[in-house]
């Protein structure tokens, strides 16, 4: 699992994540994927757990356990880039001493409400700037993490496509329905692994 990509969809009814179905639904279905309404990155084996890193009220460590909730679904993505196993553990590392205990983005989520009505009159945002970009959001963390896990990796078309589609957002205007799309679009370089409740 570690260096993996897990997308979920929290049903549990709480505030961000119901609010987060509202404003992607209408991009879900047009990319004919899941509300995901969050994003997370797997680190690895720890205390015979596996563990993730999840922005929650900061970035931080937590077993996947925590996600394994009759209303929580969750897909695990392998990525298929042939990066080096010490790439990839230095990559792990680096970030997690980085970003760990970083506050979550907050102030962030209403720049999504304006790309969410600019879309209603087909109006294509995603390059434009956050408004507010402090913090750190899920989506956010994934698409650092996928970037620079892809720029160390050995290149290939499929990473080249890959990354240059991750590109066509940035680390502040992608959500976790745009990391879906970009994940179903690129089944070379994603392959399911395991779902829970999916």
């Amino acid at each position: 699992m570690k260096g993996s990509i897990i997308l979920v969809q929290n049903n549990e009814g709480n505030f961000i994540s119901e609010t987060i179905k509202f404003f992607t639904k209408k991009v879900a279905k047009k990319y004919n994927v899941r509300t995901w309404t969050h994003s997370m990155i797997g680190v690895e084996n720890l205390r015979n757990a596996e563990y993730v890193f999840s922005a929650e009220m900061s970035q931080c460590l937590m077993p996947l356990k925590k996600f394994k909730k009759d209303k929580i679904k969750f897909e695990i993505y392998k990525v298929v880039d042939y990066i080096k196993e010490d790439s990839l553990n230095e990559l792990i590392d680096s970030f997690v001493d980085k970003y760990a205990g970083d506050g979550y983005g907050f102030f962030q989520l209403p720049w999504y409400i304006y790309r969410w009505f600019m879309e209603l009159f087909n109006k294509d945002v995603r390059k434009q700037k956050n408004w507010f970009p402090t913090g750190d959001i899920c989506s956010e963390m994934v698409f650092r993490f996928l970037t620079q896990r892809l720029s160390y990796s050995v290149k290939s078309e499929k990473v080249n496509e890959t990354l240059k589609h991750l590109y066509e957002w940035t680390e502040n205007t992608i959500h976790p329905v745009d990391l879906g799309y970009i994940i179903k679009n690129h089944p070379k370089v994603f392959i399911k692994t395991y779902s829970w409740n999916c």
